[in-house]
């Protein structure tokens, strides 16, 4: 059976390719985004903002289990976004899928 894989910020530079690869692997890859990524990218997409917990938490109980957890969603570019963004997204966001993985 293919190892299922979650990854946040599919629909970024590092995610799409990470997605690919896992897939030619083998791999089941389920992407989380804000964006829409490539159809390549992932065997599933599920728009979702990590700062909504409640959301997340929800979304990650109907996707549970994975085996393993690549989390790529950030503001990559802190100078083109409005202030308190970055810490909000990267660190919030970071905290909040976390949090919903051990659940």
């Amino acid at each position: 059976m293919a190892e299922k894989v979650l990854v946040t910020g599919i629909a970024g530079h590092i995610g799409r390719h990470l997605g690919r690869f896992l897939r030619s692997q083998g791999c089941r890859v389920t992407g989380l985004d804000l964006r829409t990524p490539p159809e390549d990218a992932c065997d599933e997409f599920v728009r979702c903002n990590l700062l909504e917990a409640d959301a997340l938490n929800r979304t990650l109980a109907r996707l549970s289990p994975f085996e393993h957890l690549a989390h790529l969603a950030a503001i990559v570019a802190p100078t083109q976004a409005p202030d308190g963004a970055v810490l909000e997204t990267n660190a919030v966001g970071t905290y909040n899928i976390l949090r919903a993985v051990r659940l």
